[in-house]
């Protein structure tokens, strides 16, 4: 049992350092703000552009 505490609290650990290092600032935001809607995708082709504003990224 308590092995498994310590594999669950190191997998939180790596989640927290995980979202330090490539987290985005979205509080307040739409998602569409955020990422290119998978709508987008199927309508236009993967390589279709995007055009809405860039992701604010997490310092």
């Amino acid at each position: 049992m308590t092995t498994g505490f310590f594999i669950a609290a190191a997998a939180v650990a790596l989640g927290g350092s995980a979202e330090v290092a490539f987290g985005l600032k979205a509080e307040q935001q739409f998602l569409e703000n955020i990422a290119r809607p998978l709508a987008a995708e199927e309508a236009y082709g993967a390589r279709a552009s995007f055009a809405g504003p860039s992701p604010t990224y997490a310092s």
